[in-house]
Formats: structure tokens, sequence, C-alpha cells
């Protein structure tokens, strides 16, 4: 685990640190999508997870350097509550929660910005292409669309970790 109750602060945090390429991941995607009102924690999610599966599909590196467990209504980063608490702790981010189509959604305000010199251009190239190509879909759209992706169909059971080598085996749109 990365998190653990003896985790560094986060200020203690150095850029060679796993966990610092995935908090600026979280920033990345937060600061580029923010005013946007579909984008909560579960299109945060899923963009995460289509930035992450399809940079290693072509470099055969993920850009957040977390691993995705199968949920029921998505693919889920396995550090991702940890990384968020740890984000909200150190005010690197806010949480609110907001009515967006009669749900409550929680929404994630960047109230720093990130540090893109911790990312190479293919990653920050893959980073705007899910963005740009997915990052006005809600959750629902998103949940439906993932569902579709070979990483996720793949694994057959709830829980089980996704392996980014299925990315290869992926189909069309994908």
């Amino acid at each position: 685990e990365l998190v653990t109750d003896q985790s560094p602060q986060i200020d203690q945090i150095a850029p060679s640190h796993p966990l610092y390429k995935m908090i600026q991941a979280v920033l990345y995607i937060l600061n580029r999508t923010a005013g946007k009102p579909n984008v909560g924690k579960i299109v945060l999610n899923k963009l995460l997870y289509f930035a992450d599966f399809n940079h290693y599909e072509k470099y055969r590196e993920s850009i957040s350097g977390d691993s995705y467990i199968k949920m029921p209504m998505w693919p889920v980063p396995k550090m991702i509550d940890a990384v968020l608490a740890l984000m909200q702790q150190s005010k690197l981010i806010q949480a609110i929660d907001t009515n967006y189509y009669g749900h409550t959604q929680t929404r994630f305000i960047p109230n720093v910005s990130r540090d893109s010199t911790i990312f190479n251009a293919s990653e920050i190239e893959d980073l705007d292409e899910v963005i740009a190509s997915y990052g006005d879909k809600n959750g629902k759209q998103l949940t439906e669309f993932s569902h579709g992706d070979m990483p996720y169909k793949a694994v057959e059971h709830i829980g089980d970790e996704i392996s980014y080598d299925l990315a290869h085996y992926r189909e069309g749109i994908y």
C-alpha cells in the first residue's frame, strides 16, 4: 500500500515517490476540468482509468502508477480514496457535495496547480486526449463506455485487479 498511517505528509513526498505522480495526475485532471459540472469522483476515476490504460497500450507504462480494481459500476484506481483523503487533509483539494441532475455528486476543487514537469510529452498528450474525448461525458455515459473496454470485460470477479496487459486486446473505439 502506498498510503498508510505512517505515510509522509504531502509536503514531504519527493517527486521520486510513487505517490507524487498519482497526486499530480489527479491535480492535472482537476485543473483541466475545473468548472465542468459533470466532473465528480466517478468521472475523475474514469478519466484516470482511460488515461492510464491508453498510455499503457502505447508505451507499456501507466501514467499514475496506480493499479485498478474491477468494481460493479466501473474500474477504480486502487489508491484513489487514500490519495484523495491525503490531498484533502493537506488542502491541495477541497471536496464539495453538489446536486447533479438529482444525484449527490462529490466534486473536488483544486487549491493548487499541478506540477506538469513530472510528466513526459506522451503522458501529457494522453491526459489531454482523454480529457478532450471524455471530459464532457457524465458518469453514466462513462460507466457504460468503460464496461465495453476489454480490460474491464476480461476480469471475471468484482474486486480483482485489472491487468494493464489487457489493454493490448482492446477493440475498435477504445
